[in-house]
Order: structure tokens, then sequence, then C-alpha cells
């Protein structure tokens, strides 16, 4: 027998409030979403071919996705494994992955600004930063989130057109100042809830890389 739901109502400012508004502005059949998900299924497992190894943003999220214009990471913990090697002249190393490299120059490429706000005052850093030709470099930072709110300003960005990747407590204020918040999945738990995604791979191990597919992903539907 099937029964069928006529209307129904959810709380204002509720999640999903939010949910049916983003479906409506996108032009989603509702009905047939509802019935998606009372069937157990998800818009997430309709995406063909989507890779194993890059996590799926759910409906919420992918909204947020296609709304930006600007993409915003920490250094240590996102672009590198949080290891500073430091020989006995205290001249430090630092491992960088070429896969995240390539995709600095892939959103680059695509008219997505990036940045890298970062509480280290590195060298090393500064080189690999300027070899990837990234336009907004601020190193040395203790609070993140007055660059973030600079760069908005600088550029002229709307809200929920800026996006924050990072890993560790200090990135809680850059969060509360971006659209969409991103974090490598080895990032500390508390990072890890307030983010609207969260990588498969680790800092320095692809996770740039897969938040960058994934931006791109969206933002340029195949």
């Amino acid at each position: 027998m099937t029964r069928v739901v006529q209307s129904f109502s959810v709380p204002d400012e509720s999640e999903a409030h939010d949910v049916l508004k983003a479906w409506k502005s996108e032009g989603a059949n509702i009905s047939s979403k509802i019935q998606m998900l009372i069937e157990g299924g998800s818009e997430e497992s309709n995406i063909e071919n989507w890779p194993h190894d890059w996590k799926r943003p759910d409906s919420k999220t992918i909204m947020k996705i296609k709304k930006i214009k600007c993409v915003l990471f920490d250094v240590d913990g996102v672009f590198t494994d949080g290891t500073i090697l430091q020989d006995s002249e205290g001249l430090e190393q630092r491992r960088f992955s070429v896969f995240d490299g390539h995709g600095i120059q892939l959103i680059r490429d695509a008219g997505i600004m990036v940045g890298i706000i970062s509480r280290e005052q590195s060298e090393v850093t500064l080189s690999r930063m300027r070899k990837l030709r990234i336009p907004e470099v601020h190193v040395g930072i203790l609070d993140k989130s007055s660059i973030v709110r600079n760069v908005k300003e600088k550029y002229g960005f709307c809200e929920g057109e800026i996006a924050f990747m990072g890993d560790d407590l200090p990135d809680l204020l850059a969060f509360e100042e971006v659209g969409l918040r991103l974090s490598p999945i080895n990032a500390h738990p508390k990072i890890r809830m307030q983010s609207d995604w969260v990588s498969k791979k680790c800092g320095g191990k692809g996770a740039v890389r897969e938040a960058v597919e994934v931006i791109l992903y969206f933002q340029n539907p195949m």
C-alpha cells in the first residue's frame, strides 16, 4: 500500500528548513527528494562515477560549494602533516605534496582565488607558496579571522563566497568568518565537528587536492 504525504512543515532556522530552501533554490523536485530519503537513498548516491577516494558532500554542502569564489588554507597540518624537521643549526624542513601543489594550480586556473593563513613564521612556507603563485600569503598570524575579513573586504567577496580549510583549534575563529568549512580527516575532533566537509585524506597527504577536486566537481559539472 502506498501512502501519499500531501503537506508537512519544519521549524524555521532548523537544518531541515535550510535543506528545503537549498532544494527550492536549485529548482529540485522536492517530492522526489523526500521520497529518496524515505527509501534510504540520497542525492550523493546518484552521482555517477564518483571516485571512491573523495569524500562526497551532502546536499546542503553542495549548495555552499557552488557559491565559493575564494579558498583559504592553513598550512601546518593541512598542506603538511604537521611535522617540522630542524637540524642542529636551526634550519627547518617541511614536507609538501606535489599533488596538492597541482591542485592549487587547477583551482587557480578555474578562476577561484587561493590564499594561505599560517600561525608559523616560516621561510620554507613562504618559498613553497611563492612557487605555487598563491596571491594571498599570510604567515605569523595569530588571529586568522582578521585575515579572512581583510581578504573579504579587499576583493569584495559576499557572504558565503569564502571557504577555509583548517585542522586545529586556532582555526575555529576563521571558521566563523566563512561560508564553507573544510578540514582533513586527521584534524582536531572539534574542527571536524564544525566542518561542512572532512576529507578522506590526511593533511600533507592529499587533503588539499581532494578538497580542490570536490569544489571543482560541483562548480564545473561534467
